[in-house]
């Protein structure tokens, strides 16, 4: 559910979190305020994606479950080099190349996931083209 950038307004409604299925929930820059609800955070199955206005200057809702805290949201990206760059999930228009293989930082997700005790399909993991992986 993605009610990001709609100019909404009040609190976040505890009822949200009876939809089960509803597993990402988008709701910055919006005028959202308050705390997000108990039920919202122990929710289950748990979110994949929750984001919303609670982090920076405006801070609109107090989320201590969020996944992503948005801080800068309603800001227009400059071309101005920073002094203290930081991680953005704003693409970069000219991004840092990562040396080394689509297998090689494939695998690093595999075994930074414990993929060969936790995932459930793994065949032929690490094993020839990274095409036949899975």
């Amino acid at each position: 559910l993605r009610l990001y950038d709609n100019y909404l307004t009040g609190t976040v409604a505890s009822e949200l979190s009876e939809a089960t299925a509803l597993r990402d929930f988008r709701l910055y820059e919006n005028e959202i305020t308050g705390t997000m609800p108990t039920e919202m955070c122990t929710k289950s199955p748990s979110w994949v994606y929750l984001y919303a206005d609670c982090a920076g200057v405006s801070n609109e809702i107090d989320c201590g479950c969020c996944t992503w805290c948005c801080s800068t949201c309603d800001k227009t990206p400059s071309m101005s080099p920073s002094q203290s760059p930081s991680i953005s999930l704003v693409p970069s228009e000219s991004p840092t190349a990562y040396d080394e293989s689509q297998e090689g930082i494939l695998m690093k997700l595999y075994a930074a996931t414990n993929g060969d005790t936790s995932w459930t399909y793994k065949s032929n993991w690490g094993i020839g083209s990274a095409c036949t992986w899975y």
